[in-house]
C-alpha cells in the first residue's frame, strides 16, 4: 500500500476532464450571451411601448408600427420581428413575442433557446 505522500494530487484525466467542462461552459458563455442580450431588448421594447403616453388609445396597427420601431432601433434580428404577435382581446391589447434561437455547439449538436415575452395593455 503506498504512502500519504504518493497518493496526493489529481490525476492527469482529472485534470483534462476539468478543462474540457471549463471549455465547455465558457463556450455556452459566449455563445448563449449575444441571444440574451436579444431578449433583453425585447422586453426593454415591450416595457418603452407599456409606458408610452397615448397606449391606452392605441390601435392595434399603431402598438404594432411602435413594436416595429423598436426592433429595428435595437436592430434585432427578422426572427424575432416576424414572430411578433398583436391583437385585441375585449377591451385588452396583447402583444406576444415568442420565437427560438438556434446555435450550433459542437459538430451536429445545437442548442436550442426558447424566449417567451407577453405583455397585456389595457383599454
Amino acid at each position: 500500500m503506498k504512502g500519504m505522500k504518493e497518493q496526493r494530487g489529481a490525476s492527469m484525466i482529472a485534470v483534462v476532464a476539468w478543462l474540457a467542462f471549463a471549455a465547455f461552459l465558457f463556450t455556452c458563455v459566449i455563445k448563449f450571451t449575444p441571444l440574451y442580450h436579444d431578449n433583453f431588448s425585447v422586453e426593454k421594447t415591450l416595457d418603452s411601448i407599456e409606458q408610452r403616453d397615448g397606449v391606452e388609445d392605441a390601435a392595434v396597427a399603431d402598438i404594432r408600427d411602435w413594436l416595429d420601431r423598436g426592433f429595428q432601433v435595437n436592430n434585432l434580428p427578422e426572427l424575432i420581428e416576424d414572430s411578433a404577435k398583436v391583437r385585441r382581446e375585449g377591451n385588452d391589447i396583447i402583444i406576444d413575442v415568442n420565437y427560438e434561437r438556434r446555435v450550433p455547439m459542437i459538430y451536429n449538436i445545437d442548442a436550442v433557446l426558447t424566449f417567451k415575452n407577453s405583455r397585456k395593455i389595457r383599454q
